[in-house]
């Protein structure tokens, strides 16, 4: 069986990919957790390694869309961007 990886998204590395896969982790993570440990460490951590290491890589969509995804999710927006 052969899967083309994010064929919806437009490509691994989009703008699309960026924002849902971060506001849905957010989503998740501060929904599945009961003192929100998991979502604060994602936010305080994960969120700005990501964007440190995808500007090195040239991945400017990617932060993009993380940046957009993040601000969404505090805005309570879960539909398409």
């Amino acid at each position: 069986l052969w899967h083309k990886v994010s064929a919806s998204r437009q490509g691994e590395f989009s703008f699309s990919n960026g924002y849902y896969g971060t506001r849905n982790r957010l989503f998740f993570a501060f929904k599945r957790t009961k003192n929100f440990l998991g979502g604060i460490i994602l936010l305080c951590l994960i969120i700005p390694v990501r964007i440190f290491q995808w500007t090195l890589m040239g991945r400017f969509n990617m932060v993009k869309g993380l940046v957009s995804g993040t601000l969404d999710f505090f805005q309570g927006k879960l539909g398409p961007f």
